[in-house]
This record gives structure tokens, sequence and C-alpha cells, in this order.
């Protein structure tokens, strides 16, 4: 049984059973970060004790590595690489050398975190391409959705029967219910809540305060974009719902999709720089829904009868208090009971912005990092590894999600991955012990050298090949 395995056994509490660790408050919560930094070092480590005998490369680099080596020609004509042995004055394969100075092990990157590193900085920017290649083929995102965690839903509060313990303390149960919440969701927006989905993305990411939130982009179907006002209008609201019609809705949103009190009557909001609020509230009030050419629409705001009103003793003005509402959708905001922004994005044109915004990557700890040279080697490749070690900041909810498994990103659509190089720049992996005229050959021919093999082909059944666009 691995080390995650057993940590996410004791991370279900049994009936009945009084488990000192889940009621350990802040203890469990560095017990479950201590177990998940375990288990991601050790596969760091995996891929670092590899990676010191395992190399990338361009493949230009190692042809220009074999040019300056002397090779001999064996059986056949194949082409061994040697090198000439000053002791015993002859040249040895490879095979048979074992010295540290081997020009093998002095090209390529040494230490290098992969993509298939789940939450690393390769594995987010592939993760981006591969959305980006639904834009291409779908079009521009349509909606802009993100899901918070409430810590006070019934399914987190009801599962916590201590009552000196709240939902910081069972970070385990967090995750968990959070987990559920998203696929409910998720599903409702496949089903066509929204309107008919063509795909969608998202994306988790964890605040450092411990409440995990998604970024989810939605592409519609044509008949169903919201270009006009009257579909912006469904889709999301930005007003106060009536306390009497809808009271739950009306509790959600003033819990939980209110913009705290900014602007210039409120300097130390923590959302003022410059003495503006970074947000761009308190929002003008409107009365219809107008088009933005370049950015989310100005959703309609209308004023409301001259007054005061009080909710859980803040104070607002009645009249000006749709200024501070975040847009939402009626129907989520009251089936999940969580902050759910929804924003209406078909006119944005920094799509690539927002893919990246939503690809950012974990959280990181503000620390410095000083980089020890090695003298005999003054431009050594930085350690990919310990640079993604030292930096990340893992939550406990985080901790428990990636114990238990859960994904930290999806998208409807399956995306195959098709190399892109310059002549001679594909990436090859190669062993010290590798023979070179070997794994040349290899790393020759990629999907992309295939392709244009295809092209140029005039056999009658690869002729499609020439009405493609690879991408």
């Amino acid at each position: 049984m691995a080390l995650r395995e057993h940590t996410a056994y004791r991370l279900f509490q049994k009936v009945g059973d009084q488990s000192a660790l889940h009621q350990g408050g802040r203890l469990f919560q560095q017990w479950v970060v201590d177990q998940r930094a375990k288990c991601e070092q050790e596969q760091l480590r995996w891929v670092a004790t590899h990676q010191k005998e395992i190399r990338a490369n361009q493949y230009h680099g190692v042809e220009d590595a074999l040019l300056n080596e002397n090779t001999i020609t064996l059986d056949e004509g194949e082409g061994l690489l040697s090198e000439y042995d000053r002791t015993r004055g002859e040249l040895v394969h490879p095979d048979r050398q074992h010295r540290e100075d081997h020009f093998l092990r002095q090209i390529g990157k040494r230490v290098i975190l992969p993509d298939s590193h789940v939450g690393g900085p390769r594995f987010m920017y592939k993760a981006y391409q591969d959305s980006m290649a639904i834009v291409r083929e779908y079009g521009k995102p349509d909606v802009f959705v993100t899901m918070t965690c409430n810590p006070k839903w019934e399914e987190i509060e009801e599962k916590i029967t201590d009552p000196l313990q709240s939902a910081q303390d069972r970070p385990d149960i967090v995750a968990r219910v959070w987990q559920q919440k998203l696929k409910a969701l998720l599903k409702d927006l496949d089903e066509g809540v929204l309107g008919r989905l063509l795909a969608r993305i998202y994306v988790v990411e964890f605040q450092k305060r411990g409440l995990p939130h998604a970024h989810i982009l939605v592409i519609l179907e044509d008949e169903d974009k919201p270009r006009t006002r009257e579909i912006i209008d469904k889709l999301v609201s930005t007003e106060l719902p009536d306390k009497n019609v809808n009271p739950d809705l009306f509790d959600t949103v003033m819990t939980c999709m209110m913009h705290s009190p900014c602007g210039e009557a409120f300097p130390s909001s923590p959302c003022m720089k410059d003495g503006k609020c970074s947000k761009g509230f308190p929002k003008p009030l409107v009365e219809v829904t107008r088009a933005n050419p370049d950015g989310y629409p100005v959703y309609r705001r209308r004023r409301r009868e001259p007054g005061v009103l009080t909710y859980k003793g803040k104070i607002y003005d009645n009249e000006a208090v749709n200024q501070l509402v975040v847009p939402y959708n009626p129907y989520l905001s009251q089936k999940y009971n969580c902050h759910i922004n929804v924003e209406v994005c078909t006119a944005i044109t920094a799509i690539k912005y927002m893919y990246k915004y939503v690809y950012k990557g974990s959280d990181r700890a503000v620390i410095t990092i000083e980089a020890v040279r090695n003298p005999n080697n003054p431009r050594e490749e930085p350690n990919e590894i310990l640079r993604f070690l030292n930096a990340r900041y893992i939550s406990p909810v985080e901790a428990c999600m990636r114990l238990l498994v859960f994904e930290i990103q999806g998208k409807t659509q399956s995306i195959i991955r098709l190399t892109v190089h310059l002549e001679g720049g594909q990436m090859i992996v190669f062993e010290p012990t590798d023979d070179p005229a070997v794994f040349a050959e290899r790393g020759r021919r990629t999907t992309l050298t295939s392709f244009f093999e295809l092209c140029a082909s005039e056999e009658p059944e690869d002729q499609i090949a020439k009405t493609m666009l690879y991408h």
C-alpha cells in the first residue's frame, strides 16, 4: 500500500469512532499538509533521481555532439559513437565507457519537472494549450463562472459533530463536500442550465485561507450565445431579489454575492488600490443592460426605493445597494447557496489572457531563492524541481483533495498533442548509456515530420493529408 492510499484511508472517519486524529484541530491540518508534502516529495524524488540518468535535449544539439566525436563503422554500415581512451590507446564504445566526463553526461538539461506532474508549471501550461485548441475549434468562450466553497454549507456543518470545531478544522469534509458540489454544478452546465453547451473547461484553485474555488469557461451553441440584452438579463442578475418572493435567494445574495463597501467613503477597504476599487465597485446604476465592445457588459442595476437596508448588523443604502451586487445567476445561486459569479464574456477579445488567468497555477509563498552555482559549471541549468518545492503553498483542503485524488482541472473534449518544432529542434529523451546512433535515428521522426512525409507522398491514399491543417 502506497503512502497516499494509507493516508486517504485514515482521512475517512469510521462510524462511532472518536478519532483523535480528526479532533486535532490545527495539528490535523498540519498532518494532512505534511502527508501531502511527503507524497509529492516521493514523486519528485523519483523524477529527480531518474533524471540524473535521463536527459532531454533538442535533436540538433545531439547531432552537434555527434559531429564533434570520433565514429567508426561496424557491420552493415551501422554508425556507432566511440571515444579515444588515452590510457589504453584505443577507441572504446560508449557501452564500455563509464567515465564521468562522457559527453552524453554533459549535454541536456539535468533536472526537469515533467508535464505529467499534476499541478506543476508544465502541466498547467500544457492544459492551457489544450484549452486554446478547443477555442480554435469551437470559438471564444461565452460565459465565465467562478464558484467558491461555502464553509456554511449544511452538508459540512452536519458532519462536524464537535461543537468546538469549525470547517477549517475538518479540511477532509470540506474537500469531499466541495468535490460533490462542483461535480453537480458541472453536470448542470453540461445539461444546458445556461444554454446548450459546446465545450467547457474548469480549473480548481486554492486560496491561502483554505477555501477552494473553480474557474469555469463555457462555450455555448451559436443559437444560445448571449448576444442580446434580453438573453444576458436571463443569464445574469446584478440586483437584489425580492425578499418576500424569494427569501432563500435573498439570503444567499446578501451573504455570498455582495461586494464589501468601498470607494471614497471606505478608503481602508482591502480592495482599494491607489484610491480606487480594484474590482470596479461600486458599479454604475443603469436602467438597461448595455454592451461593452471589449469587456463584460454593463449589467442592469436599477435604483431601489430610498431608505436603509439592514442585514445581519450591516447597514446599506437601499436606493444604491445594487451597485455592490456581484453578477450571479439566480438559479445557480439559489441551488448551491455559495458564491457563484457568472459573467458574460462574449465581447472580450483578450481570450489568451482569460485562459492564462484560469491556468495561472497554484499559490506561492513569498520567499527568497538563492541560486548556488557549481564552480565547475557556471552555466548550470536551474533545478525546476527544487524551485517547485520551495515555492509551493499547500493549504489543508488542497492537501486533502490531492490525497483523495480529486481532479483539479478538466475539459469536455479530449486533446491529442501534436509536436511543433523547427528542423532538428524536436526534443528527444535518452540515457547516458544509450547508443547515440540508435536514439538519434529514433528522434529524427516525429508527428510533424511524418505529416510532411504524407503531404509529400504521391500515393492516392495519402492525398487527403494535403487538405488538412496541422494544429
